[in-house]
């Protein structure tokens, strides 16, 4: 082998010859052999680890390595483990040696390098050696506690095996680069055997190998993510016991890293900050020795990592120890990130802990330091925000006015800043003034008798801390003065640095008496220094950080208002005399720097604070001029950018300063500085274009926002970039004003000669120059052209023009720009050159003729297009014109050539391109049209055609053009784009045929497409063709046309009208495709004569009238079905137009088709936005019937007359009070049963409107005669009760309305309210309707008649549209057929009426032609359908309507059959005398009737086969009990042939069956019938005694019923149901609140149920915190129990009314009220259809609705807990009355009056009215005594007396006399009227009495007031009842009795 220095020297100039010439591959190959064969070599001679190896040559080896590695990977196979293991193997064991310490840099490098190269080569491995490496570290802690326990004198050697796993992964590897010296190899197995021998070998090791770890986790975090493992980060982090400072600082390290990793979970964080609080607090022997800045920022880095990831219960644990050791180690370190650290924990601190835990005072202490401290800004805002707004005191002025310098002279006379001192006790509170005044004396002798006055303050609580921080920082603050002022001071140096920091810090809470103070000290020592520096006197400061204090306080200066300005600087003047020499101190003196900082870093804060000086003079700008021409670049950016805000601050007179300073700018020479060159010129041309009066622009404002926080400070370019807002180059720009501390804006000013100094031309000149500098980077022509908005948009018209050519290369040079970044900018800003003032002047004067300025501009892009063949260039291009299409309108041309130029590009060869110009396509359109593509081609027609004749022109030229758009950008086939294109391209060739002789081969080309002939395409077209040409007015291209159709066709003119006359008068009429209003108001005024043109090539004469007269019904339902009914509100506007047309040209043919216009006018006024030119149309239609039929018009007039008093009731609204006053003249005095008369006329009048009208206005009828109207319906007689019945039938039958409109919705809701107004009478009042049946069995001439007169007729006058209005109409048309009536002479008409609906009526009859068979089947399978679907009220009127159709199929069965059998009869009686006649007769007889037999087969077995079963079930659930019993008793008989059980052959009654039958008769009230179905049973189960008891009302034998149920299945929530029914019928109202409760918590999942029920009880006893309880649970989501959900839900509602009325919410009661009704119309409809009876129970409910609604408005928006009535009231005595009548319209039952009679209860009660409680009380006594509930009936007559109510004893002795204790009722009787005065019964009557009486001598007396007794009536009541009862027991003779008594 050569000798090692010939051989290096060899390889080192093989290497730089590499480095200097590039080799080619062969040379690369060359050279990694080379070195792979000599590498092995020199590794096995030199790289052997060992203490005696030369480290001269294994340095140079490693060193050869590392480049080798670094240059040419391919020497180790680019990173193969095999190549690369080894070597690292044979380096790593150097780390331990201690002789080559001092080249561990040298050995890491090298290391690093080789797993850079295995990290891209093998990742597997790479991981690998990272999980060994954290194996290792397990180990190295093993061997450090061995080296530990040693003593100091032995060294024990310990061999660690390492890296096993990863030389296994290469052992089979024949391929290895080198292999491992003897020394390192292990014994057995694979690895590196490493060999330590005490601290000095193991330490150095373990450190790197820890610093390896911390490289893979750097450099290939994405590699080893998931491979830490907890034990080896505990190793890791134990090491730090045993370690030195190197170690130390790689633990801290490797902490930092997997810190902010978030590994929470394996990192001992609370052990690792408090070793790190002990090494701070430096309680460590001999930590201390080697803590330094570097050792500092390592662990300042861990802290800050560890501590911002801890959760909050670790920061809490450590927050004590940590702010303990805060101050001191805050002051002693000298590394900014231990210091950001520290700090950075100590704002977590404050934010999670009390301030007894970071005690605040601390902050003041480290304020007493020399040593500014930047990071302790953040400490105390933090903890100023957190001990509150006490802390900073009151507002900058107090209520009297008075400033902060009033406050500020007057605040020693104050113990406390901003506020009042709480109440001390006066010892200590004089003892505390003593000793802060002793300490102010004192505290200039030393800093830390300062923070000794500072701890004595720290007390518990937040309110203490603020307490005394604020008297701390007061006295501080006091501290802080100028020298001169106070001679106890203290140091210049500490006091400056500490006011910067609280001006810093202050400035955010800047409206405060203590914050202003902090800044007039600050203003002050402004004011020292810029003495000092004027008189040149050394100064020792820190300039940085008091220049960023006084840059805060103009910052501050801003945003305060103009008349507080003078708090800071006197005089508005003073801020600039006081600063200049201060900012000059940055170039004149070099200040004390305590903090490394850099030198440039004072420069740039003096340029910025000049830039935010106000007023300042033109000498000033001194300092600017220095920042300009300093040698760093940073103050050079700062100078350059500050130069705008200068303006901005100062005023347009500096204007001219700044544009004189641009020459300055152009001998720049530097990168970064350019960069900032184009933003200074662009914000100083907006400023410049902001000054008003400016010739040729528009104004415009310049605003500059500053932030708030200080985290960008430093960078003034970006302040810059987010703050600057120009309002017109801005416009889209949304700023975040919130986040802004202040504003700079020029001040407006009418002296613009300064702007002739400005030379706005020389800063254009200086932009395109940096702009075209192809030598600059490509970051600075990005910002020029960043730039061009605010440049080009504030020059003037005279300015563009001259330097337009300049603009135009611009855009030239940009275009074709070689760099992307900059193209993809000039995208941006291309669209400013659209601007009208810059488009107009750039582009309107040009030289190139019949081209528009438009056209011009876009020739640009596609000259640029042409001119390139870079696909990159090509999509940047595109993105341009995208660009154009985003910032234009859609009715711009700039829009449609873009457009067209993106889709040119379609076809292109590259593939980028294609999709780029795709996705461009679909981006524009979206930003005008958020539907995309095809909505707006529909919005813009222009732009459909234009496009659609583009690509019609290149179907054959361009085809994949054409298929990428039509997929691409629609989304479509080409066939279907193609089909799409026809009806707009088509007519347009066809009529240009004379100017082009392409047209004629594209329309070949669309025939193609479609695979269709030319000629058939083009006749099916022809409507549209001939539209286009007639509009065109040129008679030319009309005969073109006709000629072209003549050539391919052989039809003259009129043979092609004819084929094309209704879709032409379509086209004509209805035409869609114009969108301007003046292009569609002027195509309408042509239309006329159009059709005269039409009618004259057809007619040969002009009669518009006659000739519309076919086709007006028609037009009429085009327009109707193309335009009023059109998402578009401006085509339904155009069809009001329209009609209106059409109107007019009809002429005396108009009346003909008033139904039809009036049904469009009404769809329109029924439309808000279409009501006004509806009503206009309207007026105008009259005004044409009135012109044209005169004599008509007479006729209608008396007409009228005759019957006008049969028109229903109109509003009584001002606009109809003469019609009002005619209508009431033609009737003359009407009675109120006349008015209620014309009422049912009207609600079952045909139209729905008027319906609803009548209703409204019957509802105000009932209000305002509420007592006339309750005298007539409590009136007797057939008369009043047909009115009655009339009235309530008319009532339900509008409840049952159909709903399909608002309207409809609405009658129902009225009618249901009228029922409620009118009370609900009695069933058994009211007579049954009597509906006349339909009759099926009828003649074919009857039929019809009917269905015309009561269906059709009705249905056409009114229906509500036109198709159901054609559909009637036409229904109307084949009847009249079918019965045999000829065509009218307008035979026209009618079939245009019939034409449209004739096509599908026809195919929908002929499908209906089936076989009986399938009509059964249909029915059957529909009707089941119904009646299964049964779950709201809608479904039970549908199901209703099946019953009444089955009713009468039912009853046309019995008809026929009765028929039949009496025709059979007759013919056999009379076969003897009319025997000849017969004979005749009968050989036609037969044969009918064995047709009718037929039919009536079919329908039998159509009704037999619907399951009788199904139907009684869903008549059961309608709760149509008759008619569910009927349908069972049908399915009984099916199933056993009998239905009387007592018959010979009875049925078979299941079990099932029987509980049936029983529900079935219980919704009957049958009580009887249900103990006899119990007997059918062999024995009566438990639930049949329930429901037995139920309907007895035997609710005591029900209740133990439910007891014994409850024992055998105690969780049954049936049964808990049942127990609080019982309780509520038996009015155990509060048994039932406390069983509630107890079952909401046994059975909590059926909670909502249980609440439900409680609702019932608690509204009726007023317990209203129990009744929100309630319904608060009962609208929660639960189970429900379904017997009590239909129970309770309308107790809910009006417990729900009760809430809203208690709560004063009249919306929500009259919300609450409407839903409740709407509830109770689906199922009162349905009801209604089948009888009142039925619905009655629905009407009770709305009954009791109303008088709710009564009750509020007595109330008139108060509480009934707060407002109380009296009887005396008018209003509630008028009321009551009301009620009482309402009451007796009810029947007198228990289940119908109980509701109302609680509710009155509730009303009486709230208002103390006891007398009429107990009043209600005895009616509902007397009801449960008349239904056989004594026990209930008991309980309410001892609430009666407990009540106070008079005649209770009356009620009471009738209750005993009814359960046969007759002595007991006697006796009640004899003592109450023994206890009456004499004078009032009488002396005859009273020893009557006394000689019978049972009652003792001398009986307690009687609860009854004065007004009873003295009420002869009830005397005598007493006297009758008695002397009937004694008579009836024998006690006496009757006729004595009677005597004696009276």
């Amino acid at each position: 082998m050569a000798n090692l220095s010939s051989l290096v020297h060899e390889l080192r100039e093989r290497i730089a010859a590499s480095s200097s010439t590039p080799l080619n591959k062969q040379n690369d190959d060359a050279l990694e052999s080379r070195f792979r064969a000599v590498l092995p070599n020199l590794l096995h001679d030199y790289v052997v680890p060992s203490s005696s190896a030369k480290e001269r040559e294994v340095v140079a080896v490693l060193k050869l390595l590392a480049h080798t590695a670094k240059n040419f990977p391919g020497v180790f196979y680019h990173g193969k483990a095999s190549a690369v293991l080894p070597v690292i193997g044979r380096i790593l064991p150097f780390f331990a040696e201690p002789s080559f310490r001092s080249r561990h840099g040298v050995i890491f490098e090298t290391v690093g390098s080789l797993l850079s190269l295995l990290r891209t080569g093998d990742r597997d491995a790479y991981r690998q050696f990272f999980m060994d490496t954290l194996l290792l570290t397990e180990d190295l802690l093993y061997v450090a506690s061995i080296s530990d326990k040693a003593s100091a004198t032995e060294s024990k050697k310990v061999s660690v095996k390492c890296f096993c796993d990863s030389f296994a992964g290469i052992c089979n590897d024949t391929a290895l680069l080198c292999d491992l010296p003897a020394c390192s190899k292990p014994p057995t197995g694979y690895g590196i055997m490493i060999y330590l021998s005490g601290k000095q070998s193991w330490l150095p090791f373990a450190t790197s190998a820890i610093k390896l770890l911390c490289k893979c986790l750097t450099e290939g975090t994405l590699y080893v993510e998931g491979l830490l493992d907890a034990s080896s980060v505990w190793a890791v982090c134990t090491l730090l016991s045993y370690g030195d400072d190197d170690l130390h600082m790689a633990c801290f390290d490797f902490i930092r890293l997997i810190g902010a990793g978030k590994n929470n979970e394996i990192v001992p964080i609370e052990n690792l900050i408090q070793s790190m609080i002990i090494i701070l607090s430096e309680a460590v022997e001999g930590v201390s020795i080697f803590r330094n800045a570097v050792y500092d920022s390592s662990l300042g880095g861990c802290l800050h990592a560890l501590h911002s990831s801890c959760p909050d219960d670790i920061v809490q644990s450590t927050a004590t120890e940590l702010v303990r050791i805060f101050p001191e180690s805050l002051l002693k370190t000298r590394s900014l990130e231990l210091k950001v650290g520290l700090c950075s924990a100590y704002v977590r601190i404050t934010k999670s802990c009390p301030p007894h835990i970071w005690r605040p005072e601390f902050l003041i202490h480290v304020l007493c330091s020399s040593k500014p401290i930047f990071p302790l800004i953040d400490c105390f805002k933090v903890a100023i925000s957190r001990l509150g707004p006490d802390l900073v005191g009151s507002g900058i002025s107090d209520e009297n006015g008075t400033d902060l310098s009033t406050s500020r002279d007057n605040e020693d006379n104050s113990s406390r800043i901003g506020g009042k001192r709480t109440v001390e006790d006066p010892d200590m509170s004089h003892t505390k003034r003593q000793k802060i005044d002793d300490k102010r004396k004192d505290a200039s002798k030393n800093c830390e008798e300062l923070s000794q006055f500072v701890y004595s303050f720290a007390r518990p609580g937040k309110k203490d801390y603020t307490d005394s921080m604020r008297t701390s920082l007061s006295l501080f603050v006091e501290l802080l003065k100028p020298p001169g002022e106070d001679p106890n001071s203290l140091t210049t140096e500490v006091a400056l640095t500490a006011i910067s920091v609280l001006c810093i810090v202050f400035s955010e809470n800047h409206h405060s008496n203590l914050s202003c103070r902090i800044f007039r000290q600050m203003c002050d020592w402004i004011s020292w220094i810029s003495g000092q520096a004027k008189q040149e006197l050394p100064l020792s400061l820190d300039l940085p950080i008091f220049l960023e204090a006084v840059d805060c306080l103009l910052l501050l200066q801003g945003s305060l208002p103009s008349e507080n300005n003078h708090i800071l600087f006197k005089r508005e003047g003073d801020s600039a005399d006081l600063l200049r020499p201060v900012l000059k101190l940055s170039w004149n003196c070099t200040p004390l720097i305590v903090e490394p900082s850099p030198p440039w870093k004072a420069k740039c804060l003096s340029v910025r604070v000049l830039s935010r000086i106000r007023l300042i003079k033109h000498v000033h700008l001194d300092v600017l001029d220095l920042g300009l021409h300093d040698e760093a670049e940073e103050v050079r950016i700062e100078s350059i950018i500050s130069l705008p805000v200068i303006v901005l601050c100062s005023g347009f007179g500096f204007l001219t300063h700044m544009f004189s300073r641009l020459e300055i700018l152009e001998k720049e020479k530097n990168v970064q500085v350019k960069k900032v060159i184009p933003l200074c010129i662009g914000y100083l041309a907006c400023i410049y274009g902001a000054c008003n009066g400016v010739a040729g622009l528009y104004e415009s404002e310049c605003k500059l926002y500053l932030k708030k926080d200080r985290e960008n400070q430093n960078l003034s370019v970006d302040n810059l970039l987010r703050g600057f807002w120009c309002s017109k180059c801005d416009q889209r720009v949304s700023l975040n004003y919130g986040s802004y501390l202040s504003v700079l804006h020029l001040p407006n000013t009418q002296n613009t000669e300064f702007l002739l100094s400005c030379d706005f031309i020389h800063l254009q000149s200086l932009f395109f120059k940096l702009l075209y500098d192809e030598s600059s980077e490509e970051e600075v022509q990005v910002a020029c052209v960043g730039m061009i908005k605010r440049i080009i948009l504030h020059g003037t018209e005279e300015i563009l023009l001259k330097t337009r050519s300049e603009w135009v290369r611009c855009i030239d040079f940009l275009l074709l720009h070689r760099k992307k970044l900059v193209r993809q900018a000039f995208c941006a800003q291309i669209s400013f050159f659209l601007e009208e003032r810059v488009f107009n002047c750039l582009f309107s004067n040009e030289d190139t003729a019949n081209k528009s300025k438009e056209q011009r501009f876009m020739d640009k892009i596609k000259h640029a297009l042409m001119a390139t063949e870079d696909p990159l260039v090509f999509e940047t291009l595109l993105e341009a014109a995208a660009a154009i299409m985003q910032a234009v309108s859609i009715s711009s041309q700039l829009y449609l050539f873009s457009l067209i130029l993106l889709i040119g590009q379609l076809d292109s060869p590259y593939v980028t391109v294609r999709l780029t110009a795709s996705k461009l396509i679909k981006r524009s359109c979206y930003v005008h049209h958020k539907g995309g593509f095809e909505p707006l081609l529909a919005k813009a027609l222009h732009i459909r055609n234009e496009l659609y004749d583009y690509l019609s022109l290149r179907l054959a030229s361009r085809p994949k053009m054409v298929e990428e758009f039509a997929v691409g950008a629609l989304g479509i086939e080409t066939g279907e784009l193609v089909k799409r294109m026809i009806p707009v391209v088509l007519p347009r060739l066809v009529v240009t045929l004379q100017d082009s002789d392409q047209a004629v081969a594209t329309l070949y080309e669309l025939a193609k497409c479609l695979n269709t002939d030319m000629v058939q395409l083009i006749v099916n077209w022809l409507p549209k063709v001939l539209a286009l040409a007639l509009h065109r007015a040129d008679g030319r291209e009309l005969q073109s046309a006709l000629e072209f159709y003549h050539e391919h066709t052989g039809s003259d003119n009129q043979e092609i009208f004819a084929a094309a006359l209704p879709a032409l008068l379509d086209e004509l009429v209805c035409f869609t495709d114009e969108h301007g209003s003046e292009d569609i108001t002027k195509r309408l005024a042509r239309v006329p004569q159009m059709i005269k043109e039409v009618a004259k090539i057809l007619t040969g004469n002009e009669d518009l009238p006659g000739f519309l007269r076919n086709h007006f019904v028609g037009l009429l339902n085009s327009i109707d079905r193309k335009m009023l009914h059109a998402e578009d509100l401006t085509l339904q506007k155009q069809a009001i137009t329209r009609i209106e047309m059409l109107i007019n040209l009809m002429g005396s043919h108009l009346s003909t088709y008033v139904p039809k216009i009036m049904v469009l006018l009404m769809h329109a006024i029924n439309k808000e936005w279409l009501q006004g030119e509806g009503l206009s149309v309207l007026h105008f239609f009259i005004k044409q019937l009135a012109l044209m039929s005169p004599s008509s018009t007479k006729h209608n007039k008396v007409v009228l007359k005759e019957h006008i008093r049969e028109l229903p009731p109109v509003p009584n609204i001002p606009a109809l009070a003469e019609v009002n006053k005619a209508i009431q003249e033609a009737r003359g005095l009407t009675s109120l049963k006349d008015q209620l008369r014309d009422v049912v006329d009207g609600l079952n009048h045909e139209n729905l409107n008027v319906r609803y009208m009548v209703a409204s206005e019957l509802s105000k009828l009932l209000n305002l005669k509420r007592e006339d109207v309750m005298a007539l319906v409590t009136k007797e007689g057939d008369l009043v009760t047909d009115v009655k019945s009339s009235l309530i039938t008319s009532l339900l039958k509008g409840c049952a309305e159909e709903s399909r409109t608002s309207v409809g919705q609405r009658l129902k809701l009225i009618c249901a309210d009228c029922l409620g107004a009118l009370g609900a009478v009695d069933p058994a009042k009211v007579m049954g309707s009597t509906s006349t049946r339909f009759k099926i069995a009828c003649s074919d001439d009857d039929l019809i008649f009917e269905l015309i007169h009561k269906h059709l007729a009705r249905a056409f006058r009114a229906a509500p549209d036109t198709i159901i209005q054609d559909s009637a109409a036409l229904a109307i048309q084949e009847l009249l057929k079918f019965a045999g009536c000829e065509a009218s002479l307008d035979e026209n008409v009618l079939g245009s009426v019939s034409e449209p609906q004739k096509k599908p009526t026809l195919k929908v009859s002929k499908s209906s032609r089936r076989t009986d068979n399938d009509n059964e089947m249909y029915g059957r399978d529909n009707s089941t359908a119904v009646v299964h679907g049964i779950n709201s009220g809608q479904s039970e009127v549908c199901i209703q309507a099946v019953f009444t159709l089955l009713d009468n199929l039912g009853q046309w069965v019995d008809d026929v059959e009765q028929e039949l059998a009496l025709s059979q009869s007759l013919q056999l009686s009379n076969s003897k005398q009319q025997s000849g006649k017969l004979k005749d007769q009968s050989t036609s007889l037969p044969t009918a009737s064995d047709l009718v037999l037929v039919q009536c087969r079919h329908v039998s077995e159509l009704l037999d086969a619907i399951p009788k079963m199904t139907l009684a079930k869903a008549s059961f659930r309608c709760q149509a009990y008759a008619r569910s019993l009927l349908y069972f008793e049908s399915y009984v008989r099916e199933k056993s042939g009998s239905f009387n059980p007592a018959s010979e052959r009875s049925g078979v009654f299941e079990d099932e069956d029987i509980s049936f039958l029983m529900e079935i008769y219980s919704g009957l009230d049958e009580p009887d019938g249900l103990s006899g179905l119990a007997c059918l049973r062999k024995s009566k189960s438990l639930q049949d005694h329930l429901l037995i008891n139920k309907k007895a009302g035997n609710w005591a034998e029900v209740l133990t019923s439910c007891e014994q149920a409850l024992q055998m299945q105690p969780t049954s929530v049936q049964r808990h149901s049942d127990v609080l029914n019982c309780l509520l019928n038996m009015c155990h109202l509060q048994a039932m609140v406390t069983h509630v409760d107890g079952l909401i918590s046994r059975i909590p999942q059926y909670r909502k149920t249980w609440c439900m029920q409680g609702v019932q009880a608690a509204w009726r006893l007023g317990r209203w915190d129990l009744m929100d309880e309630y319904l608060t649970g009962a609208d929660e989501e639960g189970l429900l129990c379904s017997s009590s959900e239909s129970n309770a839900l309308f107790d809910m509602d009006v417990a729900k009314i009760l809430q809203a009325i208690m709560n004063k919410d009249q919306f929500s009661v009259a919300e609450k009220i409407a839903l409740s009704k709407q509830s109770l119309i689906a199922p009162l409809a349905a009801a209604g259809m089948d009888s009142y009876a039925r619905a009655y129970p629905f009407v009770l409910k709305l009954h009791m609705l109303r008088e709710l609604e009564d009750f509020n408005s007595l109330l008139n928006g108060e509480s009934f807990l707060e407002r109380t009535f009296n009887i005396s009231e008018p209003e509630f005595s008028k009321v009551l009355e009301n009620w009482e009548s309402r009451l007796k319209l009810t029947p007198p039952s228990l289940w119908a009056r109980e509701p109302l009679l609680a509710f009155r209860r509730l009303v009486f009660g709230a208002s103390g009215l006891g007398a009429q409680v107990g009043n209600c009380w005895i009616q509902y006594a007397k009801l449960c005594r008349s239904a056989g509930h004594y026990e209930t009936s008991n309980r309410a007559i001892l609430e009666a007396e407990a009540a106070g109510a008079p005649n209770v004893y009356i009620e009471k002795a009738k209750l005993l006399w009814s359960t046969r204790r007759a002595d007991g009722a006697i006796a009640e009787l004899q003592q109450s009227l023994l206890n009456m005065p004499t004078d009032v019964v009488g002396s005859a009557a009273i020893s009557s009495i006394t000689s019978l009486s049972v009652v003792p001598l001398n009986p307690p007396p009687l609860l009854c007031t004065v007004e009873s007794m003295n009420d002869n009536q009830d005397v005598a009541k007493t006297l009758l009842l008695y002397s009937r009862w004694i008579h009836y027991t024998g006690q006496k003779a009757e006729g004595r009795c009677d005597k004696s008594v009276f």
